[in-house]
C-alpha cells in the first residue's frame, strides 16, 4: 500500500496546471508561445500576472496537500523522502504531456511549506531580493533554493531533508542549464526591460 501511495506522488507532481491554464483560459499551448516552460514565469510573461500567480499557487497547492494529506501513511523518513521526490520529478516530466514539465520550484516550495516552513521564510525574501536586484526569476529561484539545504541543516531538521534539500536543488540546476547558459552569455530574460 505504502508504496502505491509513493508511486502517486508522480501523478500528483505531474499536474501540469501552466498547461491547463493556458488550453482552456486561453485556449493556447502554453509549450509553444515564450520560453516553451509549463511553469508560473512563462506563464506570467505569456499570459499575464494574474494566471502567472494563480500557476504558481496550484502548484506550490498540490505537493503541499499531497503531504498534508498523506502525511500519516509516511511514517518513515525514506518514505517522505520519496514521496516528496516523485512530486517535484513528476512535475518536471509531467506523465500527462509525455514526460515533459517544469522546473519544479513552485512544487518544490510546497514541499518545504508543508515539512519545514521556517525554511520559506529565508527563502522567499533571498529570491524576491534577488529577483528584485537582478530581475532574473531563474537565478533568484536557484540562489533560494540552495540557501534551503543551509537553513534546514541549521534548525536541525532529520537529516532525509537536508539530503532532500540538497537533492531538489541539483534538480533544479538541472532544469535550470539553459537558464544558467543564458546567464553567462547575457542573453537570459530578464523582467526589467533594460
Amino acid at each position: 500500500m505504502i508504496y502505491l501511495i509513493i508511486g502517486l506522488a508522480f501523478f500528483i507532481g505531474g499536474l501540469p496546471f501552466g498547461y491547463l491554464v493556458g488550453k482552456y483560459i486561453y485556449k493556447v499551448d502554453i509549450r509553444q508561445i515564450g520560453s516553451g516552460n509549463i511553469g508560473a514565469i512563462n506563464v506570467v510573461r505569456s499570459l499575464g500576472i494574474r494566471w502567472g500567480l494563480l500557476v504558481l499557487f496550484l502548484d506550490l497547492l498540490k505537493s503541499f496537500l499531497a503531504l498534508i494529506l498523506f502525511r500519516g501513511y509516511l511514517n518513515q523518513d525514506r518514505y517522505l523522502f520519496l514521496f516528496s521526490l516523485l512530486l517535484v520529478l513528476g512535475h518536471d516530466y509531467s506523465p500527462f504531456l509525455n514526460f515533459k514539465g517544469g522546473k519544479g520550484v513552485a512544487t518544490s516550495m510546497g514541499i518545504y511549506l508543508a515539512l519545514a516552513p521556517v525554511a520559506l521564510i529565508w527563502a522567499v525574501p533571498i529570491y524576491l531580493l534577488l529577483l528584485l536586484v537582478s530581475g532574473f526569476p531563474s537565478l533568484a529561484s536557484l540562489v533560494s533554493l540552495l540557501s534551503i539545504p543551509l537553513i534546514v541543516y541549521l534548525y536541525n531538521f532529520p537529516s532525509y531533508l537536508v539530503v532532500l534539500s540538497i537533492v531538489l536543488f541539483l534538480i533544479a540546476l538541472l532544469r535550470h542549464k539553459e537558464n544558467i547558459l543564458r546567464l553567462l552569455e547575457g542573453k537570459e530574460n530578464c523582467i526589467f526591460k533594460r
